[in-house]
């Protein structure tokens, strides 16, 4: 009965809504070593973490064709503001003089969720805002605040790697918007 409710337990930590908790570990459930309870959990956990690594290897796979595209559109990448790290980016694409190093934008990334929040709260009287822009003399970084059906908070940026060509970078933009937030709600839920 004992092992039951150890293993319980530790479902109900797993599936907690907001929780960082590690999973634990079929020893700390008291599943016993070698046991076919204990099998089937940690194969269990392996399949997890195989069919998570498989959404994100599409959601690569869908941020490198709009990177393919002719679309001023050069990097897509999504940026967890919670852990302050990139989770997800698209491969370089074909044409080297457009490459863009998303790295370099996680300094700046740091807050701007809570800039967004801040400026909904204070309602400046146009509405919520959707996404923001900003124009480099050498570039443009689109950010959208994922919030509606996550786990956290979350930006998805669009980087063209010249200053030019705003307007068709935000038409592409709202055009694949749903695709990714299908494939990011599946993974970041």
């Amino acid at each position: 009965m004992e092992i039951l409710e150890n293993w319980i337990d530790g479902f109900k930590k797993m599936m907690g809504k907001g929780e960082k908790d590690s999973v634990p570990t079929s020893q700390q459930l008291g599943l016993g070593e070698g046991s076919s309870l204990a099998s089937f959990y940690d194969e269990m956990e392996i399949q997890e973490v195989k069919v998570l690594m498989a959404k994100k290897e599409e959601l690569v796979k869908l941020f490198n064709s709009i990177v393919e595209e002719d679309n001023e559109i050069d990097a897509v990448f999504v940026y967890s503001d919670d852990e302050s790290m990139i989770v997800a980016e698209s491969e370089p694409g074909p044409d080297k003089s457009r490459r863009v190093d998303v790295e370099i934008f996680v300094g700046v990334l740091g807050g701007i969720a809570t800039h967004k929040i801040r400026t909904e709260e204070n309602r400046v009287g146009l509405g919520l805002l959707e996404y923001t822009i900003y124009q480099f003399s050498e570039g443009i970084l689109n950010i959208t605040l994922l919030e509606e059906g996550f786990s956290g908070k979350y930006l998805l940026c669009f980087v063209s790697a010249t200053p030019k060509g705003l307007g068709e970078m935000l038409m592409y933009r709202r055009k694949n918007m749903s695709k990714l937030l299908d494939k990011l709600r599946g993974i970041l839920a």
